[in-house]
């Protein structure tokens, strides 16, 4: 048979597989709740639906169909781009000779996803029937677990898991070794505007701090600006922080939890006299009663006071500044933090990235998957800027997290710390304050590691250390851990750790290999937007669908 045969024959199997895994998905989902060991061949299941979507989309993206195509699809295995004779002719080109080889692992995988769904069938009319009886729920409910106790073989499932795996590493290796491209296929992704625009408001946000915050407290030794890493961004960015101080006090105060909203505006200076404080797209919002912090005698003091526990809109003040390249005006509303935003006292325990990634036991892939992708983001947010060193780590990055509480619900509180300049109102001297990131934890530091970057052939660190942190987060645990003896630097190690595989896929190890090596055709560069552009669609779009794909498994 010639290969376009085989792989009209491929396509629909393809096809069946994909709904196959999400009914399986579906069944397992809602019988996880009745036993323990469900729940883990449900995680364990999870992880290989995730490798073979990855491997799909990874086909499909050998071939000229393009990237929106691609998501369509893999999201809706009927969607009409399976049936295109241009989608088959380009699937036949990227397999090659191994296309039956390729439609047998299919198959193989179909058949395995058939006798899971058989066996899941009985559980699944068992709910159904028990949901129609008139028994109280706690009854049904308990029925059900005695019932899966007694004929749930865990044993069973493993097999056809494990062979699900044997037949995904097989697809994997049929497909690298079919397609070898001549020259590299470079896919245009254009850098959205809201990442710019989010940079300049941050870099614009630590100028405006960085010599303009003022404490009259002898207590309070320096201050420091949490930002959290995401940044919601319209017509004006909001960004969320908080700002620490280290206190001589036994107990140092609880953090200042505020959100900024930066704007481009009209200076105050140049605005009518009735104008007061209503600069900017978003004035009904400030407020006439808005105040210039840089007329303040202490900052500090100003917006302590001001501690509201309701989640109230007024603005406590404002700083103006400009945009250092194109000098255009900004200007940044300081506004308290929403209630039911700010981390509770239970949840004030600030750990690192690393820490929880170590010693929380029930981080789910899927929130591995969420903190990758968030990170990839923040840096396209927050390189060049004094939040984040070229030499970064997830040791530099913290999240707010309580005892006992699922890592995935604190993600939205990581955050970078940074040290900026400030004034005394009283007359003594001020402290020597630190400026920049507050430390800088990378484990590629060394005394002369910007010699050891050109000879080892770092092209970027930046991107560097964002696939040490995506390497971390696939193995849970900090880079130094896996160096051996012979290793002669971490970057070594990082390079050897890249080949091995992860809980995360083939997929991931893929993405963090291109951060190491800036291996996105484009040139080296970070400032230049076609970089930052590769670096979203490779990188932010790669871990993007991959969260996609875990949130519906």
């Amino acid at each position: 048979m010639e290969v376009a045969g085989v792989v009209l024959g491929a396509v629909p199997i393809m096809i069946e597989a994909l709904k196959a895994w999400k009914t399986v998905g579906r069944t397992l989902r809602t019988l996880r709740s009745y036993s323990r060991e469900v729940n883990r061949i449900h995680d364990r299941l999870r992880v290989q639906q995730c490798l073979f979507d990855s491997e799909i989309e990874t086909l499909l993206q050998s071939t000229s169909l393009g990237a929106d195509v691609v998501r369509a699809m893999l999201d809706d295995p009927s969607d009409h781009a399976w049936t295109t004779p241009f989608a088959k002719s380009n699937i036949a080109s990227v397999l090659a000779r191994n296309a039956d080889i390729y439609r047998d692992l299919m198959q193989s995988i179909l058949g395995e996803l058939g006798s899971l769904q058989k066996k899941l069938g009985s559980f699944d009319q068992a709910l159904a029937a028990q949901k129609k009886s008139n028994d109280t729920l706690r009854d049904n409910v308990t029925r059900l677990r005695s019932a899966m106790k007694l004929s749930f073989n865990k044993a069973d499932y493993e097999k056809h898991i494990e062979a699900i795996r044997d037949d995904n590493a097989d697809l994997r290796a049929i497909r690298s070794y079919s397609y070898q491209p001549s020259s590299r296929l470079v896919v245009s992704s254009e850098l959205p505007p809201s990442f710019p625009k989010a940079r300049k408001a941050i870099k614009a946000l630590y100028e405006a701090l960085d010599g303009t915050w003022s404490c009259s407290d002898a207590g309070h030794v320096r201050h420091a600006a949490k930002l959290c890493l995401e940044a919601e961004v319209g017509e004006d960015v909001r960004l969320d922080l908080a700002i620490a101080c280290t206190s001589t006090a036994s107990s140092p105060p609880e953090p200042l939890w505020l959100y900024v909203r930066s704007s481009t505006s009209v200076p105050a200076s140049q605005l009518p006299p009735n104008a007061g404080g209503n600069a900017g797209p978003n004035a009904s919002a400030v407020g006439s009663t808005s105040r210039d912090l840089k007329t303040c005698p202490s900052v500090c003091e100003t917006l302590s006071q001001c501690r509201c526990p309701t989640n109230s809109e007024e603005c406590l003040g404002y700083v103006e500044g400009s945009d250092r390249l194109s000098q255009q005006p900004l200007r940044h509303d300081f506004f308290h933090q929403c209630v039911s935003k700010r981390p509770s006292p239970s949840m004030m325990t600030e750990r690192t990235a690393t820490a929880v990634l170590e010693t929380t036991p029930q981080i789910s892939v899927e929130d591995q998957l969420r903190m990758a992708h968030s990170i990839a983001k923040a840096v396209l947010h927050l390189f060049e800027t004094p939040w984040m060193a070229d030499e970064w780590s997830l040791k530099d990055i913290s999240m707010f997290l309580a005892n006992g509480q699922q890592a995935g619900d604190a993600l939205d509180t990581m955050h970078m710390t940074t040290l900026f300049r400030e004034t005394r109102a009283s007359l003594q001297a001020p402290p020597a304050t630190q400026v920049g990131p507050a430390s800088s934890s990378s484990s590629l530091q060394s005394p002369s590691c910007s010699d050891e970057q050109t000879l080892y052939g770092v092209p970027n660190l930046i991107l560097f250390s964002l696939g040490v942190a995506l390497l971390e987060i696939a193995h849970r645990a900090p880079l130094e851990t896996f160096r051996r003896p012979n290793d002669k630097n971490n970057f070594y190690t990082a390079r050897r750790l890249a080949q091995n595989p992860s809980a995360l896929g083939q997929r991931y190890q893929s993405i963090a290999q291109k951060c190491l090596q800036c291996d996105f055709g484009i040139g080296n560069e970070l400032r230049g937007q076609d970089l930052q552009g590769r670096v979203y669609g490779d990188v932010v779009g790669g871990l993007g669908r991959m969260v996609e794909v875990m949130s519906i498994a």
